[in-house]
């Protein structure tokens, strides 16, 4: 093999790296915000494989493939966290699914190829351009098949996971088995070095299967305890506002006997013309205050409530709300959303109130939101403190349920500090019926 043709091999061998890098950004096409952009992303990953199998170009000899598949492990999983703010579990979870596909692209070309099937290819020893060509076509099919299975709007993402993660796990064995009888020759010495690498490597697939099956079993646990927690605050929510309404009923019944009482003595003294004028008075007293923020009756209902909250706590509110009554977003989503943005910002704004500047710094919050076609935008604008790890004060698991809603919706949450005690935080949704509520994509990430 010609030094030209070995080079063209090499540079072939690590298109696999392109095809990795079109698989994350499937996966984690939801995540926002990223880093970079997406030609960048994706050819990272290519020069991570370039930089991987560099050392075998140079050496002439395949390196072992324990430490091949340890430092795909860390490249890959570190480019997952730094490009899409991704977690080392969910990381760690893209990486399998990559590992799997790309194994599983191996032995299907293996199978194609039946002239191979004798030996172990060694892309180092022998011209073996069309057997990686047609292993990376299938790997590219395979990898992008999978990111799509994962991430479809009406997939079970827990049962779904759990269920490619095991049927993953049997292949691989049974690729380490096909491998490993392929590597076997004459040679004692061989055999076993073979055998005890295979054992090796299929203790740590087993073992990276049970934790990551266990990580997913547990994240639904939290999550199901999550939205516990998130429906006895939605039950609160509505307990105050009933409370607040039958308050306002009584206040309303009792004006309106004392009301009633006074246009009888009116008409009983012949004062006609007093009792007209009573009358409208009321009438007018009436209109004023039925107060209406939103067209939208949940959105009214919660904004009102939470209103009334903040300028107990001395916080001047104002709104701007542009929100039609029909919309296709569960009504629950809705008080979600407005809860907790608005709770954030209450809490924001009482932290600011405590704080030694609170002399000098008026607590605000700006509420705003309009339809445009069929996009529905939030925005609260809040009087904000930050602290020294540049976290926002108040602002915390509420901002989880936030990003998880804009999911449903194919749509989007994020929060900035604006300097000079400002925090301004936005959410856009499609205004369509809701996805799933687990997305494979992370979790917010701060600006």
């Amino acid at each position: 093999m010609s030094q030209q043709v070995y080079f063209l091999q090499y540079l072939v061998m690590t298109l696999d790296g392109l095809s990795t890098g079109i698989m994350m950004e499937i996966l984690y096409r939801k995540a926002f915000p990223k880093r970079g952009f997406l030609l960048g992303r994706i050819l990272s990953y290519w020069f991570l494989a370039i930089v991987i199998c560099f050392p075998s170009y140079l050496l002439h000899y395949r390196i072992w493939p324990m430490i091949n598949l340890a430092a795909n492990v860390i490249g890959i999983v570190g480019l997952n966290i730094y490009w899409y703010r991704s977690n080392l579990k969910r990381a760690f979870l893209a990486f399998f699914f990559y590992y799997a596909t790309a194994t599983a692209a191996e032995l299907l070309t293996l199978l194609i190829k039946l002239d191979l099937t004798q030996m172990a290819p060694d892309w180092t020893k022998t011209m073996i351009i069309p057997f990686i060509m047609t292993m990376i076509l299938i790997g590219l099919i395979a990898k992008i098949a999978v990111g799509f299975s994962l991430t479809r709007k009406k997939a079970d993402s827990q049962s779904e996971i759990l269920l490619i993660i095991w049927l993953s796990t049997a292949f691989l064995f049974f690729y380490l088995i096909v491998v490993m009888n392929l590597d076997f020759d004459h040679s004692t010495k061989d055999n076993v070095q073979t055998l005890f690498g295979t054992l090796i490597t299929s203790s740590s697939i087993l073992f990276a299967a049970s934790l990551l099956s266990f990580n997913v079993v547990n994240q639904k646990s939290e999550s199901e305890l999550e939205k516990s927690i998130e429906l006895l605050s939605i039950q609160k929510n509505i307990y105050d506002l009933n409370h607040q309404n039958h308050q306002q009923r009584l206040m309303i019944l009792n004006d309106c006997r004392e009301g009633v009482l006074q246009l009888i003595n009116l008409v009983e003294s012949n004062r006609f013309k007093d009792a007209i004028d009573l009358t409208s008075q009321e009438m007018n007293d009436s209109t004023r205050n039925k107060k209406t923020i939103c067209i939208n009756r949940v959105v009214n209902a919660i904004v009102l409530l939470k209103e009334a909250h903040a300028l107990k706590e001395n916080i001047h509110f104002s709104t701007e709300l542009r929100i039609p009554e029909k919309l296709e977003i569960d009504p629950l989503d809705l008080c979600r959303i407005f809860g907790n943005l608005l709770d954030n910002a209450i809490r924001s704004c009482i932290q600011v109130q405590q704080s030694p500047c609170s002399e000098k710094t008026r607590t605000s919050i700006i509420l705003k939101g309009r339809a445009v076609h069929d996009l529905l935008v939030i925005t609260c604008r809040n009087t904000a403190l930050k602290n020294k790890e540049k976290k926002i004060y108040g602002h915390g698991y509420g901002q989880q349920i936030l990003q998880s809603v804009a999911k449903k919706y194919d749509g989007n949450f994020y929060g900035e500090y604006n300097g000079n005690h400002s925090y301004e935080a936005i959410i856009h949704l499609v205004n369509q019926k809701p996805g799933p509520d687990v997305e494979f994509s992370g979790e917010i990430s701060e600006l």
